[in-house]
């Protein structure tokens, strides 16, 4: 998919989110709801965690924390269309770009030639 058929589509849902949900739930439920899904998505992201490190075991699969990671995640974007369905997807997309240059910044500071940098702790 092209950047702009995501960003169509994106902007074709959050039409569609404030016609269809909207316009027919209050603000202050609105704003519940997304709270809610954050929660969600968190939990998730802890079980997905449990998972990988194989402690605090879970008889949840690798592949189903990832699937519950997603559908999470697209609640809370669905959340986010209803909550503020005049946001400009590019914005967000211009704000993800901007994070990851700074993670990847981050990452590089700590690491000089191969090996990490005193004091910097890595995590497993």
């Amino acid at each position: 998919m092209s950047f702009n058929e995501l960003f169509n589509r994106t902007r074709r849902i959050a039409v569609l989110a404030q016609t269809r949900i909207s316009t027919r739930v209050g603000e202050k439920i609105r704003s519940d709801m997304i709270a809610e899904e954050a929660a969600e998505l968190s939990a998730a992201a802890c079980k997905y965690s449990r998972v990988l490190r194989g402690k605090n075991p879970t008889p949840v699969t690798k592949e189903e924390a990832i699937k519950a990671l997603e559908e999470e995640f697209a609640d809370v974007l669905l959340s986010y269309m209803v909550c503020f369905p005049d946001t400009n997807p590019e914005g967000i997309l211009n704000m993800i770009e901007n994070k990851l240059d700074r993670w990847d910044h981050r990452l590089e500071e700590t690491i000089i030639d191969g090996k990490r940098k005193e004091g910097k702790r890595e995590q497993t």
